[in-house]
């Protein structure tokens, strides 16, 4: 009696595997633990090629001077925007400017800036 007919029923006991079974133990695991180690490797590689395109950075950045307008937005020469929800930059522990790197020195605000 085979595997494939109707009414086959292995031994409880028995170490009898299906086709597939057998398949999935001696070829399929091979296949997919290959295919996760060739994915892992691109991974890495991509990881790795990445790493490789970011600009180093900078010994000494210069200061990123960011000047708050009177809607609250804080804005530094470097061309980059900023609004906070609450304070300003001191307050919300933003020390270095997103795109340039520089450290940013706050210039808040004032009543005085409109005359």
């Amino acid at each position: 009696m085979s595997f494939d007919e109707p009414g086959y029923k292995p031994h409880p006991h028995s170490e009898v595997k299906s086709p597939q079974e057998h398949w999935w133990e001696r070829t399929g695991k091979a296949i997919l633990n290959r295919r996760l180690c060739a994915e892992a490797a691109w991974a890495e590689g991509v990881k790795e090629q990445e790493r490789r395109q970011m600009p180093a950075p900078a010994a000494q950045a210069d200061p990123c001077v960011w000047t708050e307008d009177d809607d609250g937005l804080w804005s530094g020469p470097c061309g980059v925007a900023w609004q906070f929800n609450d304070a300003g930059p001191v307050e919300n522990k933003c020390n270095f400017c997103p795109r340039c790197g520089g450290k940013i020195e706050p210039d808040p605000y004032t009543d005085e800036d409109e005359g």
